[in-house]
């Protein structure tokens, strides 16, 4: 959606956006095919806003300003490493999100911090960078009444196109015609699997924080089995 006026006042502010009429369940070929062609298009110079209107170039991943992932700040403070990035500004911040509302036990910690030693080798530096939406579960893509998808609520930064895959599989997965368009548009690595754990871990937490102690187990879950997996060097 188009976004037409911010509008701030004492204690309150609104975003006024477009209107867009849902239509019919749509393509979900064209999903993919055109989610590819997004994510394939990369990141060219002084193509990213900053907060004061002006543009910025690419720094490392991450984005020109912070921004939100529902209610939670979403630190995009630029890293020159993918795996420093999703480690810092990811994980490591929801852990100590986590930790000051009371929601991190030893348990978690300790597995973290497993993680966090050896998360370069799990994820590698991606040969691509992408304009990632950066919150696409099912709730925030539609299709309008031309039959074209629509991408809606971004938390939107510079990082690898499977983390945006890995969202769209965490509580459901798109149908074999959104993966064969997808596949057909750009890469996805056969090792793609593995790094989803990873990606997804990043919402569990977030989930954890805001929605309570059901999700601990499922944090827990995730974090030995990612673990448990031998890392593949390549």
């Amino acid at each position: 959606p188009e976004p037409i006026a911010l509008l701030q006042g004492q204690g309150y502010q609104y975003l006024l956006l477009e209107w867009i009429s849902p239509g019919r369940q749509g393509s979900a070929s064209l999903l993919g095919e055109q989610l590819a062609r997004f994510h394939a298009a990369g990141v060219g110079a002084e193509e990213l806003p900053c907060v004061d209107g002006q543009y910025s170039d690419r720094q490392g991943w991450g984005f020109p300003f912070d921004n939100f992932i529902g209610r939670t700040p979403q630190i995009n403070s630029w890293r020159g490493s993918w795996a420093e990035f999703f480690g810092d500004c990811r994980l490591g911040y929801l852990v100590g999100l986590l930790k000051k509302a009371g929601l991190a036990d030893k348990t978690m910690l300790v597995l973290w911090d497993k993680l966090r030693k050896h998360l370069a080798e799990y994820l590698p530096e991606p040969e691509d960078a992408s304009l990632l939406h950066g919150d696409l579960w099912s709730g925030n893509y539609m299709t309008d009444q031309s039959g074209q998808p629509v991408l809606y609520d971004p938390a939107v930064y510079v990082g690898d196109h499977e983390a945006d895959l890995a969202m769209m599989q965490l509580f459901g997965n798109p149908v074999p015609a959104f993966w064969e368009a997808y596949r057909a548009n750009f890469k996805l690595d056969k090792e793609y699997p593995r790094r989803r754990e990873i990606y997804n871990l990043y919402h569990l937490m977030n989930h954890l924080l805001l929605f309570g102690r059901g999700y601990h187990s499922a944090v827990i879950h995730s974090l030995h089995g990612i673990l448990d997996r031998p890392v593949i060097f390549p």
